[in-house]
């Protein structure tokens, strides 16, 4: 059909050379093309956007899980700095009975307690690190395999297969430096 369209444009321009800009075939030609890229990509772009709205959904509710695990994590610290005081008091009416042995039991009980507390904590930041990475690398997977099938599509739609052919071979010749 462009093909026709621009056979017509020619014809017409051989014989009104003297018309002007809008006579040339090109301009036809170029015309065209632009209308053609730009309803080809305005539903690839509604079709990309939809998706990363349902990813940056699917990360909205990570981060709000992550966030509900950082509360728990806090709730769980006043906890055990509260079951820290207890131990404190238990401690000195020991210390009454046996200063020696008060001492070395009052150390060790807090000493364990602030290695649980830095284990937990430590593990709701690994969780959360982790949450945050495991999105972040589905979300450039899935972009990558949005953008590898659009240009799949693109290239098979629009390109012959000499052009194809040339576009992959300055690919392979650009990729060693695109990689650094």
């Amino acid at each position: 059909m462009l093909i026709d369209i621009a056979h017509a444009i020619e014809i017409v321009t051989q014989h009104n050379e003297h018309i002007g800009f809008f006579s040339r075939a090109e301009t036809w030609i170029a015309i065209t093309w632009i209308i053609v890229v730009v309803a080809v990509a305005r539903p690839i772009f509604h079709f990309i956007t939809n998706e990363l709205d349902l990813r940056k959904e699917k990360i909205r509710m990570q981060l709000n899980e992550a966030e509900q695990l950082r509360k728990e994590a806090e709730e769980m610290l006043i906890k055990y700095q509260k079951n820290q005081h207890v131990l404190i008091k238990e401690a000195e009416e020991i210390i009454k009975q046996s200063k020696e042995r008060a001492d070395f039991l009052a150390e060790k009980k807090l000493n364990d307690l602030e290695n649980i507390l830095k284990n937990r904590e430590q593990q709701a930041i690994d969780r959360i690190n982790q949450a945050k990475a495991t999105a972040l690398n589905e979300v450039r997977d899935k972009i990558v395999d949005i953008v590898i099938n659009t240009t799949r599509k693109l290239v098979a739609e629009n390109l012959s297969p000499t052009q194809t052919s040339t576009l992959i071979d300055q690919v392979i010749k650009n990729l060693p430096k695109q990689i650094h």
